[in-house]
């Protein structure tokens, strides 16, 4: 799986998978799970469980984590060995197919619009690209905006 954020660092935007426990993520870890969900969540669900919260995850070589500000805006956060990058952009719910939508503005994701049907599994968030601009990929999700710290 690939990330779904960064194009410089692995080609494409940032991704997660399971985060450990560090200094940077207890916080995180402490959040309690939300129901799960069975079946693509609806328009509602999405929006309910990102709105102003921030999304995060872990891969071998980096960590990640992204703000979906209820204005519709996102910052993004993104570091590794290879240092650390920030990206913004937009995102988006939409009713009519029940996808997640968003576009980085700096370099991410190669500047591209990519939609996204989100299933839950526990705390688990698994995206699953529909338009082919991105890799699916999964998230957990922590209150408020988490991405510097």
């Amino acid at each position: 799986m690939r990330p779904f954020l960064i194009v410089g660092i692995a080609g494409t935007a940032l991704a997660v998978m399971s985060c450990s426990s560090s200094p940077d993520t207890d916080d995180i870890n402490d959040v309690p799970a939300e129901e799960t969900i069975s079946g693509a969540l609806t328009a509602a669900q999405i929006t309910s469980l990102i709105s102003g919260n921030t999304a995060y995850g872990q891969e071998a070589k980096y960590q990640w984590r992204t703000h979906y500000a209820k204005n519709g805006m996102l910052m993004g956060r993104i570091w590794g060995s290879f240092g650390e990058e920030h990206d913004h952009g937009t995102w988006q719910v939409t009713a009519k197919d029940n996808q997640l939508c968003r576009q980085w503005t700096v370099k991410w994701g190669d500047l591209k619009r990519a939609c996204f049907e989100l299933f839950k599994d526990g705390e688990q968030i698994k995206l699953i690209n529909v338009d082919g601009n991105d890799d699916s990929y999964e998230m957990m999700i922590v209150s408020g905006n988490k991405v510097e710290g």
